[in-house]
Order: structure tokens, then sequence, then C-alpha cells
């Protein structure tokens, strides 16, 4: 499940982003959405007990951009809701803006693979919009021995922040044209 950052293929897509994964997972084809587009990339498979299990990382953005004023009501909704509600976890630099990266606060890392939102901008001035983005794991990855889980649970978390923390703009995207 390990592997060197390896550029994802991003010009010609709505994506406003680019981002790495592990070369060692795999990139599916994008996936439309009904309000966006999500592109998944998966582990090698892990035996456990005779069945093979991977994780996923899923990475989505919505097509309808947002305003500065959008974003703000809508992280509002997302932290006040009354179940699961997200929570600044992290802050990280996009486009020479700082943004607050939105999640789960109260459940332990090693418990649960992460998932996170994020508002990412696109354009400048007076027409610098945002695009909600989610990066979503997904592991069926259970069944190993406590040791063997730490491990498989680590590299995963690892594959998910090296999709989160590699977030840079995609100056060849299309999502004025999509």
């Amino acid at each position: 499940m390990a592997g060197s950052p390896t550029a994802y293929d991003v010009p010609g897509t709505p994506y406003v982003f680019a981002f790495d994964y592990p070369e060692t997972w795999t990139v599916g084809d994008p996936i439309p959405g009904q309000n966006g587009r999500f592109q998944q990339i998966t582990s090698p498979d892990v035996t456990v007990d005779g069945d093979a299990r991977t994780a996923t990382v899923r990475i989505g953005q919505s097509s309808a951009p947002l305003s500065a004023s959008e974003v703000e009501a809508e992280k509002d909704e997302l932290t006040t809701r009354e179940t699961d509600p997200l929570a600044v976890v992290d802050e990280q630099t996009f486009d020479g803006e700082t943004l607050e990266v939105l999640g789960f606060p109260d459940i332990p890392p090693s418990n649960y693979p992460p998932a996170y939102v994020l508002f990412l901008p696109y354009g400048s001035g007076g027409s610098r919009e945002y695009y909600r983005t989610s990066i979503v794991t997904y592991s069926d990855v259970y069944g190993l021995e406590d040791e063997e889980r730490d491990a498989c649970s680590e590299r995963i978390r690892t594959a998910t922040e090296t999709v989160r923390n590699s977030l840079r703009p995609n100056p060849e995207t299309t999502i004025k044209t999509a």
C-alpha cells in the first residue's frame, strides 16, 4: 500500500485542483455524479482469510461554484448539524489562500478512515469562486491481526494525506467549459 507520490493527470478535466497519490495505488475512471465528479484511487489487494480486500480514496468536486458568503453558510451548516457535525480539523494553503479543512473531530484517526471537506478557490479578484471538494476514504481491510491492521490503517491514512496535502491548482482545468 506504500509508494512514492505520483501526479494524477488532471489537464483537460473539470477539476480545479491537481493532486498526487501513492504509485502503488490504481486510478479508476472518473465517476460523474449528480452535482459533480469523483475520482477513485484504490489500494493493492490485501488478503484477509483468503478474501481480497482494498481501501479506496475518493476525491470529488462539485460542479456548481459558490461565492465566499455561500461557502461560509455551507460551512456553518456542516458544523452545526445535529447528526455527524464536522469541525475544523486542520488548515492548508491552496492558491495563496489559507483554507479550513473540515472533518470528523471526535473519531480517533486509527479507528476510522479519514474524511475531509474543503472549499477550493478558483479565479482571482471579483471572479474568485469556490468549489466544494471532498476526500473520503473507504476500507474493507478488516479481520487482520492487530499489528497488521495498524500497519494497514497507517498506510491508508498516509495515502489519504498524500492526496490532501498535495492539492494544488490545476492551470488546465475545463471547469468553465464543463
